[in-house]
């Protein structure tokens, strides 16, 4: 990829994990290393955004869930 290609690339990355890591916040978890690991765990799974923030929050925890019971046992 050409270079501007990589930035932006990262800068996407970059987006949708500070929006992970704020979801999670705002439904009472605390940033710990697991947290960013399913962070990076979500990210290479492909995951999008939902547009509604409400949605986000709920879907984030339940990932964040299922994560903790399926992929961290």
């Amino acid at each position: 990829f050409p270079s501007h290609d990589r930035r932006r690339f990262k800068d996407e990355a970059f987006n949708k994990r500070a929006y992970l890591l704020s979801s999670l916040v705002r439904v009472g978890m605390v940033i710990t290393q697991e947290v960013y690991e399913f962070c990076d765990f979500t990210l290479s799974q492909g995951w999008n955004p939902p547009s509604d923030q409400h949605e986000c929050d709920n879907q984030t925890l339940e990932m964040y869930r299922r994560y903790l019971r399926e992929v961290k046992k």
